[in-house]
């Protein structure tokens, strides 16, 4: 299957992301979204890699475009109640294998590897209730 952007290259992946601007995921996907089956925290995340960008949801330690060498991100927004909008939960850039990494170089290391380029999709949450 051909993707609808370069996955060799960031920019182009980028681009491709700017088209969901103004619309849903749903709106942008196939409608093979509607029965994806993928529940709870981090499902947002899952249907923007399988049915928008095109792979398999994974948790690789590894990019997310591994021959762009690019992170995908997708964290919620939600309304404050004076206006405006904020985070809805923390961003984990990444867990900590406490045992390996005193023995890591920061520029060499997983985390970097993962996190030294990232695309963030921002989306608003909206309470399924």
């Amino acid at each position: 299957m051909e993707l609808p952007y370069n996955p060799r290259d960031r920019q182009s992946i980028a681009t491709y992301a700017k088209a969901l601007v103004g619309a849903t995921l749903r709106e942008s996907c196939s409608p093979e979204i509607l029965t994806h089956g993928y529940s709870g925290k981090g499902h947002f995340g899952q249907l923007l890699e399988k049915f928008y960008f095109l792979y398999e949801p994974n948790s690789d330690a590894a990019p997310d475009f591994p021959e762009a060498k690019l992170a995908l991100k997708s964290p919620p927004l939600k309304q404050a109640e004076k206006g405006g909008c904020g985070a809805k939960e923390r961003l984990v850039l990444s867990v900590i294998n406490y045992h390996d990494l005193v023995r890591q170089q920061f520029e060499t290391s997983t985390f970097w590897a993962k996190n030294a380029n990232m695309l963030l999709v921002f989306f608003t949450y909206t309470n399924p209730a």
